[in-house]
């Protein structure tokens, strides 16, 4: 059976979105469990994202260099 909602959306591109945004909140509430950030850095970001959109391209490419330096780091060991 195929149930199109919405120009080509079914229930399992739901169900599929539904359990991402799920399995991606419940991961991130564990990792500032076990490995809190301090001084508040995740505001500061979400602030400076929120009043200036212009600066989420900075912040990509600063995760796009904290995410070669890791890379780097796990092949070295």
């Amino acid at each position: 059976m195929n149930c199109e909602l919405y120009g080509g959306i079914t229930l399992q591109t739901i169900v599929a979105a539904v359990f991402f945004a799920m399995q991606s909140a419940f991961f991130s509430v564990l990792l500032e469990w076990f490995y809190p950030i301090r001084n508040g850095i995740m505001l500061l970001l979400a602030g400076i994202v929120g009043t200036l959109p212009r600066s989420l391209f900075a912040l990509i490419i600063l995760l796009a260099a904290e995410i070669a330096v890791l890379l780097i780091q796990c092949v070295r060991c």
